[in-house]
């Protein structure tokens, strides 16, 4: 909803605002977080206990690294 009311407010432009990169930097990493849970959901129920925690292990260490590296584009970019 912050989205769609702040590009609502302001006049169609020709190029990418600061709202819209962080947008979508916030939707990339909201994918990866689904995509991690699901991934972890199936492996959990299909009783594979060893790949469930390795994708846990993963996500937990590399999700955070991804959210601070784009944010870090997407806030020196200004």
């Amino acid at each position: 909803m912050f989205h769609l009311n702040s590009t609502s407010s302001i006049p169609p432009v020709g190029y990418l605002t600061f709202t819209d990169k962080f947008m979508i930097t916030t939707y990339v990493i909201l994918v990866t977080v689904l995509f991690s849970g699901i991934l972890l959901m199936k492996h959990t129920e299909k009783k594979d206990e060893a790949k469930a925690h390795k994708i846990y292990k993963y996500s937990l260490f590399l999700i955070p690294i991804i959210t601070i590296l784009l944010y870090g584009i997407v806030f020196l970019s200004l």
